[in-house]
């Protein structure tokens, strides 16, 4: 599967409604900063930059990725969202393993098996079948 942008941006408009109601909420307010947290896109970083040009402005992108299966495919393989959120949640780990006090200091386990990219995910098995 591709990531398709205008999949994404279709729903710009509800996306960005938060953003626009906190600015008419805040109305005359001169904020000197201000930090967007879960960006996105940035198009309501933009609505926010627009209002108060003066303000120094900073976007942080919340990670999040898009799973998209076609409902025909789930009925297919008698399977829900569910099933392909429980699969990718154990395959994209980021775990503790404790520590280890070595001579020279303590060392720090972690199994790190998280996932970034369209292309880690992609063969994530999501049933297996004998045949």
């Amino acid at each position: 599967m591709t990531w398709n942008p205008s999949k994404y941006l279709r729903y710009d408009v509800e996306r960005s409604q938060p953003a626009r109601d906190l600015i008419a909420a805040l109305g005359d307010a001169d904020p000197t900063e201000i930090v967007d947290l879960g960006c996105g896109t940035g198009n309501s970083t933009a609505l926010l930059e627009q209002r108060w040009p003066q303000a120094s402005l900073t976007g942080i992108r919340d990670y999040e990725i898009s799973i998209e299966v076609p409902e025909q495919t789930l009925r297919q393989y008698g399977i829900n969202m569910d099933v392909i959120a429980n699969a990718v949640k154990k395959a994209s780990l980021d775990l503790p393993g404790g520590s280890v006090r070595t001579e020279g200091g303590e060392v720090l386990l972690r199994a790190n098996a998280r996932k970034y990219t369209a292309p880690e995910f992609a063969p994530i098995p999501v049933i297996t079948r004998e045949d």
